[in-house]
């Protein structure tokens, strides 16, 4: 087997404004480390103006010693994790083979009765596998357009 392709790399159809660079160093973390998965994560300042649709994102739950355990779906979270501002942007790779053993024990208990690709994270923290995060530095990367609106003001941000 090619060791190029022992990493599935998982982006979001919504994201337009990911840059190759965002891509490219995700990708070389994880040829890096070789975790059993290598994420993007952004960190908010805030909730308002074109970073309101990120109130929704997943919040990256880390343990004492700033490792990733776990991502939190915001539907999903306490009112102290949806006041967390690094967030999940949707942006992975995975060990090829630690993914394809591993999916099928993704579960719907939650509160939108929805299989979490992000369970995977706490699924691996929980084997003792490592969990590598990639800040992107230029948060607009995020921006997810779900409705007309935010459509919009993703068009008036990038005119």
């Amino acid at each position: 087997m090619h060791p190029e392709y022992d990493i599935v790399l998982v982006l979001s159809t919504d994201q337009p404004l990911i840059s190759k660079e965002t891509i490219t160093s995700i990708i070389k973390k994880h040829k890096e480390s070789k975790p059993a998965i290598t994420m993007g994560t952004i960190i908010v300042p805030d909730y308002l103006q074109w970073r309101a649709g990120m109130m929704n994102f997943g919040r990256i739950i880390r343990s004492a010693d700033g490792t990733v355990e776990k991502n939190v779906e915001f539907k999903d979270a306490t009112d102290a994790e949806k006041g967390l501002k690094e967030v999940n942007p949707a942006i992975y790779c995975f060990d090829r083979q630690w993914l394809w053993g591993n999916i099928n024990a993704l579960k719907n208990d939650n509160a939108q009765g929805e299989y979490y690709l992000t369970d995977l994270i706490g699924l691996a923290r929980s084997q003792g596998k490592s969990v590598e995060a990639v800040p992107v530095a230029n948060i607009m990367e995020g921006i997810q357009p779900n409705s007309k609106q935010e459509l919009a003001l993703l068009e008036e941000l990038t005119a």
